[in-house]
């Protein structure tokens, strides 16, 4: 089977290449309510029993994956060839208190 080239993701594509891209664990994560632009996207995760600890903070693992897949989809809006590294700046926020949770700064070999 050929893959499906989803070059740029756009807004009109990002649910068709969330799901044709990214494999079955990650899309259990649960990410919803995705925002795509050029250069940017933003998804929500819904917070599930699963993704905690006993404590009831979530697990950096989760925030870990939901980081690199939400700038993998960043990476992928642009037209851009595939010719160096590209850095990215990831910040996870609250919903509600819109404080920051977590922050990394990403590398990517293109």
């Amino acid at each position: 089977m050929a893959a499906v080239n989803y070059n740029p993701i756009t807004q009109e594509n990002i649910e068709e290449a969330y799901e044709g891209i990214f494999a079955p664990w990650v899309k259990d994560l649960g990410l919803c309510n995705f925002r795509v632009d050029h250069g940017f996207t933003s998804a929500r995760l819904p917070i599930s029993d699963r993704l905690k600890f006993s404590s009831g903070a979530v697990c950096g693992q989760a925030l870990m994956a939901v980081i690199d897949t939400v700038t993998a989809i960043a990476m992928g809006t642009t037209e851009r060839t595939p010719k160096g590294t590209v850095y990215a700046d990831a910040k996870v926020t609250g919903v509600t208190s819109g404080k920051m949770i977590a922050h990394a700064v990403l590398e990517f070999a293109f």
